[in-house]
């Protein structure tokens, strides 16, 4: 099985912050939204890679 993009995508991260702090039944704050997205970038870009 294959799959042709046809419309590359608007963001490459895989979740969201606030999908992300209610998953993980995380607090508000701890650890930062910002945290969150540094977090969530490297997972994605590390997952890109494969």
């Amino acid at each position: 099985m294959s799959v042709t993009v046809i419309t590359a995508a608007t963001a490459r991260d895989l979740t969201t912050a606030e999908s992300a702090r209610v998953d993980l039944g995380l607090p508000a704050g701890a650890p930062s939204d910002d945290q969150l997205r540094r977090f969530i970038a490297q997972a994605s870009a590390t997952a890109a890679s494969f």
